[in-house]
């Protein structure tokens, strides 16, 4: 009986299958120029919070989807193995030291080494394998395997000097492990037994349980144990691959990691259905460990860097390592093969249900020359082929010119429910060719007449009108004739309707109904009149040109990129997709976009083309975002509080009022694809102020007032919003805001209003003194006023008395002398009469009481003056007394001589003679000291 098991070359059965199977998920490569450390890399491992550690050969990496970080070992050792507790705790196998990564206080994480509770001074050499196993913590070298549990490392039984351990791997519930030249072993506690002897088999590298079978891997490839005699064989295909690594994705798919040949991918019954390699992406074929994270991504630990393949992601690729150049430009399934075409040609993956092995590749149709293949449809059941020059149909593998040589370019072909289906239009550089079917072919019936505009764009409405668009001059209307080669009518409707000439960039149909996409919005065409549809007016952010995804979704074009829309509620609304963010742009103006089946779609790219399968998309709900970083900002330079979040919040003096939040999420692959929004709350603010953060996964704070603060960050993919981290912090005042300090200024400002009400009555009072100063000064200068003006009055008076006095006594006298000279003309009786008169006159002359009524009025008047001046000189006569009266009313020196008929000299020569008779100084005015008198 022959107990060897067969495990055949796997073959495709569906051909959706062959198709996946043709097609590379995204890979994204990590070199040491990204995480700065050395490039060989062990093992990989994933936190509860999402955060990847990769052993390196210099420390462990720690990666948070924006940042690697270095984590040192003691003595610089290398680490190897990595493996995580119940609890996330991370331990880590060393070249002859374990541990775990733990917390300092600044949250920074550390290495922590754990040999110290060796009971011995055993020399333990290079730890390769690292395992959580029922409560505790597996570590294993080649020559022996040690348990920490309850703070304690303890040695596993079973094992000698001589022993030589090449595999140790959690298989299906068991600690297993391989002992060279003993056999295949298993742990529980700290016991170990050989459940099966093998003495041949050597270097070992992984162990698996595939359908009821212990499957060995190693340098030989792959070996399964058979009963009851244990014999082995091995794919062919890793006859000559070194199996490095293994990696269990479900009961039914292995991953295969081998030293010089990449990744296979292998079922449970050993068909090797894929091999990723350096050409279809891999930066190295050398693969230490393969690690699958909580996305579904597989981490690969290169010999020589680091790989992530994205194996969930809903995009896969059609590289050039599939043997065919250029870019995509147009697609289809046609007889069970896919046809590509690209900017240098058709390509076939032919008969797709038979393909076997690996990856397929691509050959070159024959019968075409090197040329753009602009459009790829079935028409009557037969291949047709729109090239850059010529237009071509496919016969027995080999295409075959249908038109008619003349070079005027092929667009696309176009059917119309409206005519035979045996009629097919073809839009060219110059206008519309036509073609008719009969005998089982395709023949060209030449250029419609009346029309040579390109037709790059182009569509055939329910009435067999031709609707072309020419992106330079407008959209055109074009009516055919009954034998429909020549055009009756050609209506350009930027000249007609309104529209500008280069307004119209796309024409398409959905659901029935053909649409015209404008620079200005999207049209329904209604017979002749094109309708603006307002249900499309929210996508033109997104969305240049128009192309149909299915019945209820569109893909809209911008700058190179493919978005999607769903119609909800009369209204096309953006919905997050991958396909937005593939690693390879459109082309521009020449997107191309197939539906294969309703979950598979085809899009041509710049580097060749993309299987976009919807199903795959994912929601992210449970992913938290990550605070990374606490960093004090400096004028000089800056400082880090705390590597992670603090457990606790802190209290920040005022002086470090300048803050860095650094935030990440452990979403790998996708950062293009998130956009950061923070919010930062002050003393409870319910405010609901998102800001996003562009293009850095940081945030900084200036100058923030003292107050309770929480931040928050929270991640968005599209319109999915991911879990949000908050952290808590205080800034405390500035000494001088401090309560007590505030106290103080109450004291103050008590005692200050105290001070300044005092200060206020004070300056009241002071006003009100110096207001009533004012007013008995107004009272004074109003009373020395009055009096000047009484003093004027009675200086007047005095004036004028002393002048009618003067006037009197000069008239008089100069009656008398006339008098005089009168009578001695006279008779003796007449003189008689006359000296009577006269001597009355002489009588009024001589009447002292004139002179002393004069003297009492003026004394009454002037303060006693003549007596004062009759005190001074009693021996002034009437004519001196009359001088210093007049010298007395400020009268002037030629007023004086005026009115005493004397000259000015005289009157110098009086004061003169009466200040020397008075005795006065010289400095002494004669009118100031008889004013003052």
């Amino acid at each position: 009986m022959n107990h060897e098991l067969e495990i055949p070359t796997f073959f495709f059965t569906h051909f959706l299958n062959v198709f996946l199977s043709a097609s590379v998920p995204d890979i994204i490569n990590y070199t040491t120029k990204d995480y700065n450390a050395h490039s060989i890399n062990y093992d990989c491992i994933q936190d509860t919070s999402g955060v990847i550690y990769i052993a390196n050969a210099y420390c462990v990496l720690e990666y948070d989807g924006q940042t690697f970080r270095k984590i040192p070992l003691v003595a610089g050792k290398s680490a190897v193995s990595l493996a995580k507790d119940s609890h996330g705790k991370i331990y880590i196998g060393s070249s002859s030291d374990f541990g775990c990564l733990t917390k300092d206080s600044q949250e920074k994480t550390v290495y922590s080494s754990l040999k110290h509770l060796m009971p011995t001074k055993k020399e333990i050499n290079e730890i390769f394998k690292t395992i959580w196993y029922d409560n505790a913590i597996y570590f294993a070298s080649n020559i022996g395997i040690f348990r920490y549990q309850n703070n304690t490392i303890e040695s596993v039984k079973g094992f000698t000097d001589s022993t030589l351990i090449d595999a140790f791997q959690l298989v299906n519930g068991e600690l297993l492990y391989w002992e060279n030249a003993k056999g295949l072993g298993k742990i529980k506690g700290l016991e170990s037994h050989i459940f099966h002897s093998d003495t041949k088999t050597r270097s070992v590298t992984s162990i698996e349980f595939i359908n009821n079978h212990y499957t060995l891997f190693g340098k030989f490839g792959i070996k399964m144990l058979q009963k009851p005699n244990h014999e082995y064989t091995t794919p062919k295909n890793l006859d000559l691959s070194n199996v490095s690594t293994t990696l269990k994705l479900n009961d039914h798919e292995f991953l295969i990691g081998t030293t010089n040949a990449g990744i296979f991918l292998m079922d449970s019954n050993g068909n090797l259905k894929r091999n990723f390699n350096t050409s279809h992406g891999l930066k190295d074929n050398f693969v230490r460990n393969l690690f699958q994270d909580n996305s579904g991504n597989i981490w690969i630990a290169y010999n020589n860097g680091i790989g992530l393949l994205k194996w969930g992601s809903p995009l896969q690729y059609i590289t050039h390592s599939q043997k065919f150049d250029g870019m995509g430009y147009a697609g289809l399934v046609y007889e069970n093969n896919l046809y590509i075409g690209t900017s240098t040609g058709l390509y076939m993956m032919s008969n797709w249900k038979e393909e076997l092995e690996q990856i397929g590749n691509f050959t070159k149709v024959e019968g075409i020359p090197d040329g753009t293949i602009n459009y790829l449809t079935i028409a009557n059941g037969q291949l047709i082929i729109c090239q850059s020059a010529e237009t071509y149909t496919l016969k027995n593998q080999k295409a075959q010119r249908i038109s008619d040589g003349a070079w005027y370019g092929s667009w696309l072909w176009k059917t119309a429910n409206y005519y035979n289906k045996n009629e097919g239009f073809v839009g060219t550089y110059e206008g519309v060719e036509r073609y008719l079917y009969n005998n089982n072919q395709w023949n060209h019936k030449g250029h419609i007449k009346g029309f040579m505009e390109s037709s790059r764009s182009m569509e055939i409405d329910q009435r067999g009108i031709i609707w072309a668009i020419q992106g330079n001059k407008g959209l055109y209307r074009v009516e055919l004739n009954n034998e429909r080669d020549s055009a009756i009518s050609v209506i350009n409707y930027a000249e007609k309707k309104g529209f500008e000439p280069d307004d119209f960039n796309d024409i398409f149909y959905l659901n029935n109904i053909l649409y015209i996409a404008t620079f200005k919005g999207v049209y329904q065409l209604n017979n002749d009149t094109l309708v603006r549809d307002h249900s499309f007016d929210g996508i033109f952010r997104f969305a240049k040109r128009i192309r149909k995804y299915d019945s209820k979704h569109i893909y809209g074009i911008y700058n190179d990129k493919a978005y999607l829309f769903k119609k909800e509620n009369n209204k096309w609304n953006l919905i997050p997709s991958s396909i937005t963010h593939s690693r390879s742009s459109l082309i521009g103006s020449a997107e191309f976009f197939y539906t294969i089946s309703p979950e598979y779609h085809l899009m041509g790219t710049q580097e060749g083309f993309v299987l976009y399968q919807a199903s795959k998309e994912s929601t992210f709900t449970n992913t938290q975002c990550l605070i990374r970083n606490l960093e004090l900002l400096g004028d000089e330079r800056d400082s880090i509080l705390y590597y992670n979040k603090p457990k606790q919040a802190i209290d920040l003096p005022y002086a470090n009022n300048n803050l860095r939040f650094t935030f990440s999420i452990p979403e790998f692959g996708i950062t293009n694809q998130i956009i950061f929004q923070t919010q930062l709350l002050r003393n409870n603010n319910k405010q609901d102020n998102w800001q996003n953060v562009k293009e850095v996964n940081f945030r900084e704070y200036t100058n923030l007032k003292e107050g309770e603060y929480t931040f928050t960050v929270r991640a968005k993919k599209g319109d999915t919003i991911l879990g949000a981290e908050r952290y808590a912090f205080n800034v405390l005042p500035p000494w001088y805001r401090t309560t007590a300090f505030k106290m103080i200024y109450l004291i103050a400002l008590i005692a200050g209003i105290f001070i300044v009400r005092a200060r206020f009555k004070k300056q009241a009072n002071k006003l009100k003194a110096e207001k009533e100063r004012e007013l008995q000064i107004k009272e004074k200068l109003h009373k020395a006023e009055k009096l000047e003006i009484e003093l004027k009055n009675k200086e007047n008076e005095m004036a004028y008395m002393a002048l009618s006095y003067t006037q009197k006594k000069d008239m008089l006298s100069s009656l008398e002398n006339k008098l005089d000279a009168l009578s001695k003309e006279l008779e003796h009786s007449e003189r008689t009469k006359l000296n009577s008169l006269k001597r009355t006159i002489s009588s009024s002359i001589d009447d002292e009481s004139n002179w002393e009524n004069f003297q009492v009025h003026f004394d009454q008047k002037n303060d006693n003056f003549f007596q004062k001046l009759n005190s001074l000189d009693g021996k002034l006569n009437e004519s001196y007394l009359l001088f210093c009266s007049y010298v007395k009313m400020g009268k002037s020196n030629k007023e004086i001589a005026d009115l005493l008929h004397i000259s000015v000299a005289a009157v110098e020569k009086r004061k003169y003679r009466l200040k020397k008779k008075w005795n006065l100084d010289n400095d002494t005015s004669f009118t100031h000291f008889l004013r003052t008198l």
